[in-house]
């Protein structure tokens, strides 16, 4: 696109693209990226709930299913079964979400340490004989992954592992927008320097750059 000599340059930005649509649609729709940014947090908070739903059935399998393993945690903590257990459950849906493999395998690591950490202090000040005694096997279980819920995205920790995260990703994600958009604003140039139709250019950017088919009508 950009080796069309015919095409006149201008700056890339609002102002001086909005004379070249007399309602402002088409631009309004190439500079919207509140869209794209709502979007993407709309799909990063579904999958989120989605990991954990995965971490959850995955660690209760885990240790509700082996009794010998839970009943040795009395004396031990966390086994090493069980950590490396919970650590693949944590790692498979961290990769699932973010799809950054190393990422996801230091913070599993770090959270499988920082629950066998809770667990020792409690040992060590004789809490956990009490707590271990007092409690059925789901309840551990289910403070286990309430313990996982927090390090990863509890409310008082700012930034949260996932809330810095999504930031990175977002990040990443909009540099790749921005590149889209600059592409859709070089083929709107063209298609107005030939005069093509105002209401056939979305159509054309959509099958001109990726992810660009935002309306049903260019599926």
């Amino acid at each position: 696109m950009s080796d069309n000599k015919n095409v006149e340059k201008v700056p890339l930005n609002e102002e001086s693209l909005s004379h070249y649509f007399d309602d402002g649609d088409l631009d309004e729709w190439l500079l919207d990226d509140d869209r794209f940014s709502h979007e993407f947090d709309e799909t990063w908070n579904k999958n989120i709930s989605l990991m954990e739903k995965s971490i959850e059935t995955c660690v209760y399998g885990n240790i509700n299913w082996d009794l010998g393993e839970y009943q040795m945690m009395k004396y031990e903590g966390l086994t090493e079964d069980q950590k490396d257990n919970i650590n693949r459950c944590i790692l498979d849906g961290l990769i699932k979400l973010t799809h950054d493999v190393e990422w996801s395998k230091l913070v599993a690591y770090n959270i499988v340490v920082g629950i066998e950490g809770s667990i020792k202090s409690m040992m060590i000040t004789n809490i956990w004989n009490n707590f271990y005694d007092n409690h059925h096997q789901t309840d551990i279980t289910k403070w286990i992954l309430n313990n996982i819920k927090y390090q990863l995205n509890g409310e008082e920790l700012f930034p949260s592992i996932l809330s810095h995260k999504l930031w990175q990703t977002r990040e990443d994600c909009f540099a790749k927008f921005d590149d889209r958009y600059l592409q859709r604003v070089e083929v709107c140039l063209i298609a107005v320097k030939y005069k093509i139709p105002d209401d056939l250019i979305p159509t054309i950017i959509a099958y001109a750059i990726p992810y660009s088919k935002i309306y049903d009508y260019m599926k």
